[in-house]
């Protein structure tokens, strides 16, 4: 099975430098020309599922990628590919919430756990990850051939999936992880259904061609 990790086009809060978590946050102009742009690299694959995270950036990224199936009510939303959630640091810049916080914001930013402002940690994302992976796993089992599956998702969410991948240590901030995700870059991961190991075939591409 191969697992092709989208992330959302470019947000207001991307350009604003602002945190955005699970906040109701829309694709900038430039994000929407971005995901236009990735379509025509994204859908030189069929796909067998396509799943999105259920926020509002990746929502709008979905329905301009895969417009046909997110009329036909076929893509399947999903909370367990949601950004980490940042708590009272939605909508913040950096300035703003060390202005506030002080050193206990840097110290959230360091460990990405969130936890103590009404937000999650980095252990908390990874969670949703291992849980939405696993079920991939179990449909990979009981198909008769490859899968393709979409993930329309946030760098957060596969930063994650990468470290885990990678066996980097499950404490391991994800958002340390030594390479961009750009926004509307595609990751892909296969799993060997033989041996029920993941691996890591590219990262942040916007090749023509994916196969």
């Amino acid at each position: 099975m191969k697992l092709y990790m989208i992330r959302h086009g470019q947000t207001t809060c991307n350009v604003a430098g602002k945190h955005q978590g699970w906040g109701p946050v829309s694709l900038s102009e430039k994000g929407f020309e971005q995901a236009k742009k990735a379509k025509e690299y994204v859908r030189t694959v069929n796909y067998d599922k396509i799943f999105v995270s259920d926020l509002l950036r990746t929502r709008q990224t979905a329905e301009i990628l895969f417009p046909e199936k997110y009329r036909a009510g076929e893509l399947i939303f999903t909370e367990d590919l949601r950004e980490i959630d940042t708590g009272v640091f939605y909508g913040r810049t950096l300035e703003d919430m060390y202005r506030l916080y002080g050193d206990v914001y840097l110290d959230c930013r360091k460990k990405m756990d969130y936890s103590a402002l009404g937000g999650e940690g980095s252990l908390d994302v990874k969670r949703r990850v291992r849980r939405f992976m696993n079920h991939l796993e179990e449909m990979a089992h009981e198909s008769r051939g490859e899968l393709k599956i979409a993930a329309v998702a946030h760098g957060g969410v596969i930063r994650a999936a990468a470290t885990m991948i990678a066996g980097f240590p499950e404490d391991y901030p994800f958002g340390r992880f030594p390479l961009r995700i750009d926004n509307c870059s595609v990751s892909v991961f296969r799993f060997r259904e033989k041996t029920g190991d993941w691996e890591i075939e590219k990262l942040n591409c916007g090749e023509p061609t994916l196969e």
